[in-house]
């Protein structure tokens, strides 16, 4: 009675292998021929289909985003494939100009501290002193 009040009170984590579970009791008790045995898992495994038709159609929404991943997966890599080398030279406002792109950055230096050796960190910061 115990274990009967458990298994109705909680969800099955997987609902297949609780189906699978009730089907090897359910084997076992028409082999003893308890007829209110074989209904009550005849019972609670329509629950369980019911269960598992009402989350496949809360899922519909996920298999549409994976259909529309897998898509714009496969357009991106085709674009990318057909894509010519991005010139970097181009300024906003030009043709071909791609605000998104990645390219090549350069750190500035806005400002020097006056430290020792003001004149030589100031060529350092403007790389124009070699190593």
């Amino acid at each position: 009675m115990l274990q009967e009040k458990k298994s109705a009170s909680l969800r099955p984590l997987n609902i297949a292998a609780e189906k699978e579970r009730l089907m090897r009791e359910m084997e076992v008790a028409e082999s003893k021929r308890n007829k209110a045995e074989v209904e009550r898992i005849q019972a609670r495994l329509k629950e369980l289909e019911a269960i598992s038709k009402q989350k496949k159609g809360l899922d519909t929404k996920a298999v549409r985003l994976v259909e529309m991943n897998k898509k714009k997966r496969a357009e991106n890599f085709k674009m990318a494939f057909e894509k010519k080398a991005i010139n970097t030279g181009l300024r906003e406002g030009e043709e071909g100009y791609d605000p998104f792109s990645r390219g090549w950055t350069r750190s500035r230096n806005y400002y020097v501290s006056n430290t020792a050796g003001g004149d030589e960190a100031a060529a350092y910061a403007n790389e124009d002193v070699l190593l």
